[in-house]
C-alpha cells in the first residue's frame, strides 16, 4: 500500500538501508515477488511465505536464521517510522509505543491489555536482545 506515492515497505527500507530484512508474507506472496525483484534490488531482503493463514505464524520460520544470542527487530507492514525514530543503543527489549495515533492494544503496567489508546497503544514495533526472549504459541 502506498503512502505519498511510496509502499510502506520501502519506508523501512529507506529508514534502515543496510539492514537484512525478512518479510513475511501471506497474502499475494507472487505480487510481493515480483514487484520487489523490480523495484527493490538494493535493498537486502528475504521473503519468507507464511504456512498458515496470518504473517504471525511465520515469525518462528523468519527467526529460524538468527543466532540465539542475535537482536532482532519485528515490525508490522504499516508502520511508518517518525524521522526521529533510533534503534536504541543500549542491548534490551523495546516495545513500541504510540504518541500519535490510536491502537487497538495498550501496553500498561508491564502487561498487554485490548483497551484502545494513543497515550499507551502497542504501535507494532518490538526490539528483542535475543531470541530466548521470543516465546513461540504453539496451535
Amino acid at each position: 500500500m502506498p503512502v505519498n506515492n511510496l509502499p510502506i515497505l520501502f519506508y523501512a527500507f529507506q529508514k534502515f538501508p543496510e539492514a537484512d530484512f525478512t518479510i513475511i508474507a501471506d497474502y499475494k506472496t507472487d505480487v510481493l515477488e515480483k514487484y520487489l525483484q523490480a523495484f527493490g534490488d538494493k535493498y537486502n531482503y528475504k521473503i519468507i511465505k507464511a504456512s498458515k493463514k496470518g504473517t504471525i505464524s511465520g515469525i518462528k520460520e523468519a527467526l529460524s536464521d538468527f543466532s540465539s544470542e542475535e537482536s532482532f527487530m519485528i515490525m508490522w507492514c504499516d508502520l511508518i517510522l517518525s524521522n526521529d525514530f533510533v534503534i536504541p543503543e543500549e542491548k534490551g527489549n523495546y516495545i513500541g509505543i504510540s504518541r500519535d495515533f490510536e491502537c487497538r492494544w495498550s501496553y500498561i503496567d508491564e502487561k498487554f491489555v485490548k483497551q484502545p489508546s494513543k497515550e499507551n497503544g502497542v504501535a507494532g514495533l518490538f526490539i528483542f536482545e535475543n531470541k530466548k526472549i521470543y516465546i513461540f504459541v504453539s496451535d
